[in-house]
């Protein structure tokens, strides 16, 4: 194809000889705008147009395409190009970015990171034998919201006189029981990691510090900040509320037991009332039998002495009737 444009704009011309001048046409014939000229009593040099393309050029394009894209796992798709998935909904879209980079995620871990635990093996030997003077390392992550770290080697100890005499954390001699794992260069569809550590954080796996450690928002470390005093006046309006509803479980108890009390002050005060009643109806009752009492013992007395006093005067009427008898029956026997 780029070989039949650079015909079309580079035209091929028959002529007669001797109908123009070769050496000017073969110089100016593609210049735009040239004045080419043409002998007289001769025909206008021809134009020899390139053989027009078949439609299967195009289609051959579009097949070393999709064959240079399904070599490369990388389709126009995960490029941007939504003229193929203008109608696919969103997570459509992320499990086919995931499902595309499936052959590049193979051939990264399989190719690509052995290599690079390789070159760790090599920098790590190298720096052992470059590092040799006292150096300080400072590690820095500001995206992963880490404090720095501060690594320190090849410190010089010295003894009470002043002497050095050996090296704290020695590099060059240093045996390593690490292991070197390549792994920062696996490709990840960004708006799906960062849903899943969404639905993460949702479910309580994870913090929402690590999902703002992994956005791509400004200021991390402020809104970090933020959060915490955030969380920690969370937790003392918590605790504050616990105090809140301590005092009010306790100011519930107590009205409870204020009105608990008033109800058995007022039923002591009803049973006091009613055992001063009841005294004082016993005390009246008492008195009023101890009365009646003497009133009977009184009138007891009374009719006692009213029947002595009649149980004399019959015996006195007795004796005189018995009296009378006898002095009749005395006069009687007389007179006989």
């Amino acid at each position: 194809m780029i070989h039949n444009a650079s015909l079309g704009s580079s035209l091929r011309w028959m002529y007669y000889e001797g109908s123009i001048d070769a050496e000017t046409w073969e110089k100016y014939s593609s210049s735009p705008g040239a004045l080419l000229p043409v002998n007289h009593g001769y025909e206008s040099p021809t134009a020899v147009q390139p053989a027009q393309l078949s439609n299967a050029f195009f289609g051959i394009v579009n097949e070393g395409k999709s064959d240079m894209e399904y070599l490369a796992g990388i389709y126009s798709a995960q490029q941007g190009d939504t003229s193929a998935t203008a109608d696919m909904p969103y997570r459509g879209m992320l499990a086919m970015d995931e499902y595309g980079t499936r052959r590049v995620k193979y051939w990264l871990k399989h190719s690509i990171e052995p290599a690079l635990a390789q070159i760790g093996e090599v920098v790590r030997q190298f720096s052992q034998a470059t590092y040799t003077a006292h150096k300080v390392f400072r590690i820095i992550q500001p995206d992963a919201l880490e404090p720095e770290k501060q690594v320190e080697i090849n410190k010089t100890l010295y003894n009470d006189l002043g002497q050095a005499i050996g090296k704290w954390n020695d590099y060059a001699t240093a045996k390593f029981d690490i292991r070197m794992v390549g792994g920062s260069t696996m490709p990840v569809n960004r708006w799906a990691y960062l849903q899943e550590l969404k639905e993460l954080a949702n479910s309580g796996v994870i913090d929402p510090m690590a999902v703002l450690a992994e956005s791509d928002i400004r200021n991390k470390s402020k809104i970090a900040e933020r959060m915490d005093k955030v969380k920690q006046l969370e937790g003392q309006i918590g605790g504050l509320e616990d105090q809140v509803k301590d005092k009010d479980g306790t100011i519930d108890t107590l009205e409870r037991q204020l009105v608990q009390l008033g109800i058995k002050d007022k039923v002591r005060q009803a049973e006091m009332e009613i055992d001063k009643n009841k005294n004082q109806n016993k005390t009246k009752q008492d008195k009023q039998n101890l009365e009646t009492e003497a009133m009977q013992k009184n009138l007891r007395n009374i009719m006692k002495g009213e029947l002595d006093v009649k149980r004399k005067n019959m015996d006195m009427a007795v004796k005189e009737f018995s009296n009378k008898l006898n002095n009749n029956l005395d006069n009687n026997n007389k007179k006989q």
